[in-house]
């Protein structure tokens, strides 16, 4: 009896899968799910698995559809994500898509979701009504309406932290946002209800929030009567500051566990300079950091960041990933970088005027393993696009032997390093 000839229907359906998740683009995956019955009840899960809701896209057909008891998209859904509208402020709330959210979580299976993000603020009950039918999240971002009208009731999220304890066990993503005082006391209730964190980002919606309250009552992290024994994060690998006053440093003092990080974005914050001189006296003792990121977003920065900065690099050694936008600042010294060179494999500077080549020369051959580079040249002016000017020239470079201009000089260095993948 001849050999029954395998083809792709006899593999298992581990393989199958396998096979299935590398095809993320969305019109390849509906293809699939076309070819027969089994294909598409493989595909469903990871076609099915992230659901964005938007008042813009989202019309009362389609609504209806979702809510049909036997249209098996959301037993599938394990990331709900809702947009901002273009025409709202993300600080307040959206009555259409409030009442939307109200109807999927109510229509979703218990404890399916993986994930809840949003990008338009939402009020507490809704929050508490998603976290109430859904308690095996792992990540979780939420921004609270400012001004929510359920407080007045005596609904906030405080006031049931003896159950949000259990419920947040394992959620190991979350970004919250700051803006009045509801959102202290909410960013600490729920931060310090999840024990297991392991990447948090906290975004300022005002004018610099700081992580601590400006009446020193309560902060970012911890709740009013809370010790840094009770929110120590214990755990946390990965920190996101974005738009924050950094000063004091006393909450990231007293409940972060700095020689833990491997992963440290500072963005368009303010007061950075206590902070980055906090972690070098910490990194100096243990350090575990393998990431790091410093960027200004445009903020005029006090004098010394740069040495700060530099300091934080001396306390340390191993880092693989560093990004340094300091726009207006100096850049770093060489030296500093020469000490992760035995390690470093992403690098991306954005000094003020762009690098000299002497510096760029003594960089890649101080990080010989570097596999991509992100670095701004400054402007060269290249003349009029359809007819140069008479007295159009390159700036020279008088360090590299063999080239006639600066840019031809950066492209030469570059194109030396075998280990290059990558060029932004």
């Amino acid at each position: 009896m001849a050999e029954r000839v395998k083809t792709f229907s006899n593999l298992p359906t581990e393989m199958k899968l396998n096979v299935f998740a590398f095809i993320r683009n969305d019109s390849d995956q509906a293809n699939v799910c076309l070819v027969s019955r089994e294909w598409r009840s493989l595909m469903a899960p990871i076609l099915r698995e992230t659901l964005i809701i938007s008042t813009d896209t989202l019309c009362s057909d389609q609504l209806a559809t979702l809510l049909h008891p036997n249209n098996g998209v959301l037993r599938n859904v394990r990331h709900l994500h809702m947009a901002s509208s273009d025409s709202t402020d993300i600080t307040a709330c959206e009555p259409r898509l409030e009442a939307l959210m109200q109807l999927l979580i109510g229509a979703l299976p218990k404890n399916s979701l993986l994930a809840l993000t949003s990008l338009q603020a939402i009020s507490v009950p809704l929050l508490l009504n998603a976290l109430q039918c859904q308690q095996t999240l792992e990540e979780l971002e939420v921004c609270i309406e400012s001004e929510d009208h359920a407080s007045h009731l005596g609904v906030s999220v405080a006031a049931h932290g003896p159950w949000l304890a259990p419920t947040l066990s394992g959620v190991q993503t979350m970004t919250i946002f700051l803006d009045d005082d509801q959102s202290y006391t909410i960013s600490g209730t729920l931060i310090s209800s999840s024990q297991q964190l392991e990447d948090l980002t906290v975004m300022g919606t005002s004018s610099f929030a700081s992580l601590e309250h400006r009446g020193g009552r309560f902060d970012a992290i911890g709740t009013p009567n809370a010790t840094s024994i009770d929110c120590l994060m214990t755990k946390l690998r990965s920190l996101a500051l974005f738009g924050l006053d950094l000063r004091p440093t006393s909450t990231l003092d007293k409940y972060l566990d700095s020689t833990r990080l491997r992963r440290l974005r500072l963005v368009g914050c303010i007061g950075v300079i206590p902070l980055l001189r906090s972690l070098a006296e910490a990194f100096t003792r243990a350090c575990s950091l393998q990431e790091l990121e410093v960027s200004s977003m445009g903020i005029t920065w006090e004098p010394g960041v740069t040495q700060a900065i530099q300091g934080l690099l001396n306390s340390f050694s191993g880092i693989k990933h560093l990004w340094l936008a300091l726009e207006e600042a100096p850049m770093v010294s060489i030296s500093c970088l020469a000490r992760h060179g035995s390690t470093l494999r992403q690098l991306g500077l954005d000094p003020k005027n762009g690098p000299e080549v002497s510096s760029l020369v003594n960089l890649l051959t101080a990080c010989p393993h570097l596999e991509g580079l992100a670095v701004d040249f400054g402007s060269i002016e290249l003349g009029h696009i359809h007819k140069l000017g008479s007295d159009f020239t390159l700036q020279k470079a008088t360090d590299v032997p063999h080239v006639q201009t600066r840019l031809e000089a950066f492209l030469v260095i570059i194109n030396i390093c075998n280990e290059f993948r990558t060029l932004y």
